[in-house]
């Protein structure tokens, strides 16, 4: 496997944290006041940084023993057998479809934003909806690495020029809502945890295959702690511009651009990077998402379709086409289009299938179209009905609302309880050493995560219909 340097894979972290979610910080950072809004934030991006640690040390303990950990889902067989499997693997598909609804939820709304008498959130659906439907329908994608760079590059320049714009502006105005105090009445703290905690949701997922790919493995300690403060550095810089540029930040931060300073070529620009970036994004989350849903049920091209990959894309001498990851956020790396029986030798012995189903060979065939004896209709109409199911929840429910749900259920499973719940297994059973420091943190982490996520579920009945 190609190997990456220590700098390419910092810069991968913070590419994979800087997402649709972000850009709603200001909107809970205006609701809750500045001092829950950084104590939030630095609270979830701590707990975030010790769970990655621990997944760090629990890779290495599992990898030490002979218990290779390649993918996310070998930490769920390590959790549980088959069941921890198959419990891991749900939660990485309920998240990755409540991400397609927010993508579908945001690209609807811009395109409403930078045309609104063009056509309605629901008209801009319908024209989206056969595109989508075309491109989620065939057997799979070729060299997607390259689209990911360009989506992920479009977000991260598109997010810098808001996070420009509002500090220009924060200083022009002198900041508005200097002395912001937090509304009572509402639960945008939760909110704020459950948005932080969602954005950051590509890391868990990805970083079992970043170890992988380092040049110095050693250094897996430092890559963590180092990106995810820059990371939380980098919500802090945005939740702050994003309140004191706006008396009222939209939702999201791009539409205030809109709002201020008109349709000019600015703010039409940065709203078509993001969702030109959200467009391209879209198969980057189906297609991983599928083939889990596909390997379950033991039908469709991901029954058999090829590995699970074990780093970021990497440039180099004797890169393939295998060699290229899809990542965005909340996705586990899969490689599109490289049928199981092109992978050879020792890395086709190596390789984890994407989950329990049989790992049979497939064609080499370069053909698009679902083969009849892969499911043929009954595979496109599964396709078809997840994304008018992800459509209709993308119309009838917010922006902020999707990501809340999406961080109450299922982003905690992945970033707190999967890599708290193995460290302490295995420090129980003594597979490796933790202190009692070290074990009472991560037992209150769960603790706390859970309570959170519990609160999290019951603020969605109650928060609905509150005042701004």
């Amino acid at each position: 496997t190609p190997k990456a340097s220590f700098a390419k894979m910092f810069a991968f972290s913070l590419m994979l944290s800087i997402g649709v979610s972000v850009l709603t910080f200001p909107i809970f950072g205006r609701r809750v006041g500045f001092l829950w809004t950084y104590g939030t934030t630095i609270f979830t991006c701590g707990a975030m940084i010790w769970s990655m640690l621990a997944l760090v040390k629990v890779k290495k303990t599992c990898d030490d023993r002979g218990d290779k950990i390649k993918t996310f889902q070998d930490l769920g067989f390590q959790m549980g057998g088959p069941i921890g499997r198959r419990y891991v693997e749900l939660a990485i598909i309920g998240f990755q479809f409540l991400v397609l609804c927010v993508y579908l939820n945001f690209l609807t709304d811009t395109l409403v934003k930078m045309f609104p008498s063009a056509l309605t959130s629901s008209e801009w659906m319908a024209v989206l909806f056969l595109p989508i439907c075309l491109v989620s329908n065939i057997r799979y994608l070729r060299d997607l690495g390259t689209v990911a760079t360009v989506a992920s590059g479009s977000y991260v320049l598109g997010w810098f020029l808001v996070v420009i714009y509002c500090s220009v502006r924060a200083a022009n105005s002198g900041g508005h809502n200097k002395k912001l105090e937090p509304r009572r009445y509402n639960w945008s703290i939760l909110g704020l945890y459950e948005a932080v905690l969602y954005a950051f949701e590509g890391i868990p997922a990805a970083l079992p295959q970043m170890i992988d790919a380092l040049v110095d493995r050693d250094s897996a300690h430092f890559l963590v702690s180092s990106s995810l403060i820059a990371i939380t550095f980098l919500y802090i810089i945005t939740e702050t511009v994003g309140v004191l540029a706006f008396h009222r930040p939209d939702d999201p931060l791009t539409f205030s651009l809109i709002d201020t300073s008109g349709r000019n070529i600015i703010s039409l620009g940065v709203n078509f990077l993001v969702a030109f970036a959200v467009f391209l994004k879209y198969p980057l989350i189906f297609f991983p998402m599928i083939s889990l849903i596909e390997r379950n049920i033991g039908i469709g091209p991901g029954a058999s379709l090829g590995i699970v990959c074990c780093g970021p894309p990497t440039t180099g001498e004797g890169q393939s086409t295998q060699d290229h990851l899809i990542q965005t956020e909340g996705v586990t790396p899969l490689v599109i289009g490289v049928p199981a029986s092109s992978i050879k030798g020792k890395e086709a012995n190596e390789a984890q299938p994407l989950l329990s189903a049989d790992d049979s060979a497939t064609t080499d065939s370069d053909t698009l179209f679902i083969y009849p004896s892969e499911g043929g209709g009954l595979v496109l109409i599964l396709r078809v009905i997840l994304i008018v199911i992800s459509t209709i929840i993308a119309l009838t429910l917010s922006l902020t609302l999707l990501i809340e749900i999406a961080g109450a259920l299922f982003a905690p499973i992945l970033a707190f309880f999967v890599p708290n719940y193995l460290d302490l297994k295995l420090a129980y059973s003594g597979s490796h050493t933790s202190s009692k420091f070290d074990v009472a943190i991560s037992i209150s982490i769960l603790v706390i995560s859970f309570s959170l996520s519990i609160s999290g579920i019951i603020s969605l009945f109650f928060a609905q219909g509150q005042p701004d």
